[in-house]
């Protein structure tokens, strides 16, 4: 009796633990992803191509970058300033990626790495906002280092 009290408490236990896995999630996370990974590849071909439009629709207008200076001090760069160095038409020679997404409700975080062939290799890391029906970046932090030859 006591070996199969144990094992229906044992099983009970499972159950319970598998539930609370269980939500209704408001945020469907393969399409949100999907959604993300169109910002992220927004910012990819604004940067890329010489689209500023593009850029304009990924980030928040308000934005801002994050990044240390050579000096170890902190730079803070103003976003729009960031997207008045991409000309329209004007496509440069990076290459980009997204590594990975992770996200939790209306919030995401990041990574997308952009090669410039022969030179360097950024690692941007994004953080990201759903309002209004919309993903948009809302911070970009970044850092780059050599390629190795």
């Amino acid at each position: 009796m006591h070996r199969v009290q144990s094992r229906l408490f044992g099983s009970l236990i499972c159950v319970m633990i598998s539930l609370c896995g269980v939500r209704d999630a408001p945020y469907p996370a393969s399409v949100e992803k999907a959604d993300i990974e169109a910002v992220l590849q927004k910012y990819i071909d604004g940067t890329s191509k010489g689209k500023p439009d593009l850029l304009r629709e990924a980030f928040h207008p308000e934005f801002n970058l994050y990044a240390r200076n050579a000096d170890d001090t902190l730079r803070i760069w103003d976003g729009n300033e960031y997207i008045s160095l991409f000309e329209s038409g004007k496509p440069r020679n990076r290459i980009g990626r997204v590594v990975y997404v992770d996200q939790e409700g209306d919030t995401a975080v990041a990574r997308v790495e952009i090669e410039i062939p022969q030179d360097r290799l950024f690692t941007d890391y994004f953080l990201l906002v759903k309002y209004g029906g919309q993903w948009k970046i809302i911070h970009k932090s970044f850092t780059s280092r050599p390629l190795d030859d």
